[in-house]
């Protein structure tokens, strides 16, 4: 099974072409390029990157154009996402910047995760992830025992599971359980033979949204 990629596209295709290549589109993936307008430059960029697509013996990306309108455009955008059973990966690096706004609001109401990239439009090489844990996250955020968890990491980098059990009153069942969890969510990591628990950026992030 491929992915579904839905990536904004303005007047020029070399952010996307770079793209097919850094992410190694196959032919198993689905693209969907996202646009303000089919004005004549987009209408080119979008040729330039179909003759592309046939070059590498890929399927040929899908044109969607989103109205300059929140309710019209996040619908359009969530249509896409209900035809999506794969993997969601989502390059909001080119096009109008309402497409990237349309985009996140679609995401969190149609409850789907995906994994976000952007590119700063200063032109730095610079590429920031946005992990699929993210939406989810903000959608549920950890409570209870989890955050309980989450502090005590905090206090005492390292700490071991079975210190947690201790320290929290918990069964080390229940503890386990919340691990994997919060480890499947990015926000701890197990570190060294005795698997010591850390707190990763995203984890301090959270606690710290917390309180």
């Amino acid at each position: 099974m491929g992915r579904v990629f839905i990536v904004s596209l303005g007047f020029h295709e070399d952010v996307v072409m770079r793209m097919f290549v850094s992410r190694s589109i196959t032919e198993k993936d689905r693209v969907y390029l996202i646009t303000g307008s089919k004005a004549q430059q987009v209408a080119s960029a979008y040729d330039s990157l179909v003759a592309l697509c046939r070059k590498m013996k890929l399927p040929d990306p899908e044109l969607v154009e989103i109205p300059m309108d929140l309710f019209g455009g996040v619908s359009r955008i969530v249509e896409i996402l209900k035809r999506a059973d794969e993997e969601i990966v989502v390059d909001l690096s080119g096009g109008m910047r309402y497409l990237l706004v349309f985009a996140l609001v679609a995401l969190f109401l149609s409850g789907r995760s995906a994994t976000i990239y952007v590119r700063p439009e200063s032109g730095e090489d610079i590429e920031i992830k946005v992990p699929r844990q993210v939406l989810e996250i903000a959608r549920n955020p950890p409570r209870g025992i989890h955050v309980e968890i989450l502090r005590a990491v905090r206090d005492s980098e390292g700490i071991s599971a079975k210190d947690l059990s201790r320290v929290l009153g918990k069964s080390a069942k229940t503890i386990a359980n919340c691990l994997t969890e919060l480890g499947r969510l990015g926000l701890i990591s197990r570190r060294g033979r005795g698997g010591g628990v850390y707190l990763t950026e995203l984890g301090r992030l959270v606690l710290a949204l917390a309180g």
